[in-house]
């Protein structure tokens, strides 16, 4: 199975979107009968534990980042729920957490309209 990596650099990133987003790396490489590299065939992180991860990020950014924004600093497992859940704006309404838009140029909008 290509990793998220492979799929990138191949231009695929909507493919790896959509693997995240309906399933996931383990559901399709069963389903299309592939194997998976030792790093892709570890334990998923438990949601409890995604959960807090996502409740301490969003404290101390003010904001939950964005799918990206997550990998680049090391959390490709809550980047992956983040997809699952339709954003960062999906998963902090169902964690209860405060949304706030962290795109900088959003940052920007509001300032200027203040």
């Amino acid at each position: 199975m290509p990793t998220a990596l492979e799929l990138d650099i191949a231009g695929l990133s909507g493919l790896r979107y959509a693997i995240a987003s309906t399933g996931g790396t383990r559901y399709w490489a069963r389903e299309l009968g592939l194997s998976l590299s030792d790093r892709q065939a570890h334990e998923p992180t438990p949601e409890a534990v995604l959960h807090d991860q996502a409740r301490k990020l969003a404290a101390g950014f003010g904001y939950l980042p964005g799918a990206t924004k997550l990998r680049q600093l090391g959390y490709g497992a809550l980047a992956q729920l983040v997809v699952r859940s339709g954003g960062s704006r999906g998963l902090c309404q169902q964690l209860g957490i405060h949304y706030v838009d962290g795109r900088t140029s959003a940052i920007r909008r509001r300032r200027t309209q203040l």
